[in-house]
């Protein structure tokens, strides 16, 4: 181990699934997970597009399972003081307020967000949100994931 190592914080992307995340926890002292929510619907189109993630699955049925079992999983993890659970929306639509609640879990001051909007620049990733409007040959889909996964879906 180099002597000269000496970093306050880490940042991880992807290092614990969005479930059972318990699991995680009893392996690493003082770990903050920040979990990010994204609308199904968006997920769907993505996926169906070949830009989002590629296990997700393309046939509709398929999707609300899978996306459901996911979700369901999740929430048998309940409550943790180390993870916090934030739309990917939120960061977009509401920059500020959710940064701020972001900050203050993680036990960041205002002053430590050195480069605020540099690598998530919302002005950027508002292009990936309601993606379900740009391609309305996905309508019956999308339709299909609101009436089963309404309690998932963003409410602009």
């Amino acid at each position: 181990v180099d002597s000269d190592f000496s970093y306050e914080y880490f940042y991880f992307d992807q290092l614990a699934p969005c479930c059972n995340i318990n699991r995680i926890l009893r392996y690493v002292n003082n770990l903050r997970v920040v979990v990010v929510d994204r609308d199904p619907r968006d997920q769907y189109i993505e996926s169906v597009l070949g830009h989002g993630e590629k296990f997700h699955p393309h046939d509709i049925d398929k999707f609300i399972i899978f996306y459901k079992k996911l979700r369901e999983t999740a929430e048998k993890d309940g409550e943790s003081s180390n993870v916090l659970r934030v739309r990917f929306e939120d960061c977009i639509y509401h920059y500020d307020d959710t940064f701020a609640k972001i900050n203050s879990f993680l036990g960041l001051d205002e002053a430590q967000h050195i480069l605020p909007k540099s690598k998530f620049n919302p002005d950027i990733s508002i292009k990936n949100t309601q993606l379900w409007k740009k391609n309305a040959k996905y309508e019956k889909y999308v339709r299909k994931i609101e009436e089963y996964l309404d309690q998932y879906c963003y409410q602009y």
